[in-house]
């Protein structure tokens, strides 16, 4: 298969990926993190992780397609950002499958393990948990940055992929003091950047791969 189509299958898969990266965060059923029993119970919950399951191992083809199709300019950054964003990704998918089909069987027959002080939620569990968002947040910040730099694909898609990365990653209710409205609004910020480039990609001419 020609470099060219490579990009732009890559650009289709990122652009579908940040639609289903927006719903797992608009569609979920119930606010904070960890999730409540009442939320991991409601039927909303494993379908909306499905979404994010699926739109996450898209992401892992668009973010090779948005190496490739920069290659000539990204640099030593985008390299490293790209490193840690397939790394944070893949990371993630697992995070979140396991959200998706085990913590409502949880939820249901060992209700206190997601109490805020259960054996999820507290060391070492919850660090397994909740490290793959630091690759997954600090490279998708550096490649926004490297995109931008490049100046290949639009650069206030490489801005909104920043700003997106860094709201998304913010510590959550009851964990945190950040609501869930704010983190949805990250990622929907997050996810415009991520269509807007990827949709760049699979319109791109085959000057990009020169």
């Amino acid at each position: 298969m020609k470099t060219q189509n490579l990009i732009r299958w890559r650009g289709l898969a990122l652009l579908i990926s940040s639609v289903l990266f927006a719903l797992l965060f608009v569609l979920h059923p119930g606010g904070g993190d960890p999730p409540t029993v009442e939320a991991a119970l409601n039927q909303l919950y494993a379908s909306e992780h499905t979404l994010g399951v699926v739109g996450m191992i898209l992401m892992l083809f668009g973010v090779e397609g948005l190496y490739i199709g920069q290659m000539p300019k990204i640099g030593r950054l985008g390299l490293i950002g790209v490193i840690l964003a397939y790394l944070g990704t893949a990371l993630l998918v697992g995070v979140i499958f396991f959200d998706a089909y085990f913590i409502p069987l949880l939820a249901a027959h060992a209700p206190n393990m997601l109490d805020a002080t259960g054996p999820l939620n507290t060391p070492p569990s919850v660090l397994a948990l909740a490290l793959p968002s630091l690759p997954f947040g600090l490279g998708f910040i550096l490649l926004g940055i490297a995109t931008m730099r490049a100046g290949m694909l639009p650069r206030w898609g490489g801005l909104l992929l920043i700003i997106g990365a860094i709201v998304v990653n913010l510590p959550p209710q009851p964990v945190g003091p950040v609501p869930k409205f704010v983190l949805t609004i990250g990622s929907i910020v997050f996810s415009v950047g991520l269509g807007w480039l990827g949709h760049a990609l699979w319109s791109s001419k085959s000057e990009m791969t020169a």
